[in-house]
């Protein structure tokens, strides 16, 4: 059990965390990884492929508490939101290999980006909901909570309006 300032400390250092997690997840899963999509040319076909990996992220908290009762709760959500930066990381050369015209190469790792990160991502989502019950009371719950919620929605308008100036 933290005491009363520990958990004020991990409670701020959590909802940073969240603005990381919400923007990353909203730039490789949303809406903008479609526009860039259609921006390099993926077909209708491509998209939908590329758009069936991610559901893949809901089933593989199965798979994370194989990791939790291992290693713990925040090592395996370090390790599994490190692995979602590393397998997001070369997606960065995806606009590079098409302006050079490697169009096939810049598809498979779009793919292998998207793939990797949705899995890394849905293996660490087991470890959430433990990791918030560690950092909030009973009576503090709620309130984290809501302004998580409110954190989550915020970045995702933000990251939208960001996004859509940059892919204008």
């Amino acid at each position: 059990m933290l005491r009363p300032e520990q958990r004020a400390i991990a409670q701020r250092r959590f909802h940073l965390f969240m603005l990381f997690n919400v923007c990353s997840f909203q730039c490789l899963s949303g809406n903008v990884i479609t526009l860039f999509g259609l921006r390099i040319g993926l077909s209708n076909l491509l998209l939908g492929i590329l758009f069936s990996v991610i559901p893949l992220a809901q089933v593989m908290p199965i798979v994370g508490r194989l990791f939790i009762t291992r290693i713990g709760n925040v090592r395996s959500m370090v390790l599994f939101w490190s692995g979602r930066y590393i397998m997001a990381a070369p997606l960065l050369a995806v606009a590079l290999l098409v302006s050079n015209g490697k169009h096939v190469a810049a598809v498979v790792v779009l793919f292998i980006g998207v793939l990797g990160f949705n899995l890394m991502r849905g293996i660490g989502m087991a470890g959430m909901q433990p990791l918030i019950g560690y950092v909030t009371t009973t009576e503090d719950r709620g309130h984290f909570m809501s302004r998580m919620q409110l954190i989550i929605h915020a970045m995702i308008m933000t990251t939208g309006l960001l996004m859509s100036l940059v892919l204008n």
